[in-house]
């Protein structure tokens, strides 16, 4: 309850020129170089003018000490999205600028932070982000399995020989 009041303060929804898009739909693109079509499920997409939208929802116990710079390193949703903006999706809404928005809500305050896509510097650091996620395991050629936790629930799990052995460590 304290966090929907939170909410309440920063709901884009209560912009009367807001037209909503999407509500946590998934997302594709395709990225030609990668090989990858890569998916997001937002919170939120919606429209002002020529600007699209996406907005991310969080709720933590305390904010972010060092606010938009942590809240950037902590969650790669925002660069993702910004290179998915950025890479084709503004074009498909047929917008002109892109806007990357995160509500941060604990139970006594509300943060909203955006990136957007005119910012040159923050796009190269967005690409820059992604491109680093991904090296270990887009130019994987030896099929080394990292066992953990996901494998209780993994849908290959009948068919890999380290299945069971995060459980034994």
């Amino acid at each position: 309850h304290p966090f929907l009041l939170q909410h309440l303060a920063v709901c884009p929804l209560g912009i009367p020129e807001a037209r909503i898009e999407t509500v946590e739909k998934d997302v594709y693109g395709y990225d030609h170089p990668a090989e990858v079509v890569p998916v997001t499920r937002p919170d939120l997409v919606y429209r002002l003018d020529e600007r699209l939208i996406i907005r991310e929802v969080k709720t933590t116990k305390a904010a972010y000490e060092s606010g938009q710079d942590e809240a950037y390193d902590k969650h790669l949703q925002i660069a993702f999205m910004l290179t998915m903006l950025n890479t084709g999706l503004l074009s498909s809404y047929g917008a002109d600028i892109g806007v990357v928005e995160l509500e941060v809500l604990t139970d006594s305050e509300s943060f909203v932070w955006s990136w957007d896509t005119t910012d040159d510097p923050v796009l190269r650091m967005a690409a820059g982000t992604i491109r680093r996620s991904a090296d270990s395991w887009h130019t994987d050629d030896t099929w080394d399995t990292s066992p953990g936790p996901h494998c209780a629930t993994c849908p290959v799990r009948e068919w890999c020989p380290d299945r069971d052995h995060w459980e034994r460590s």
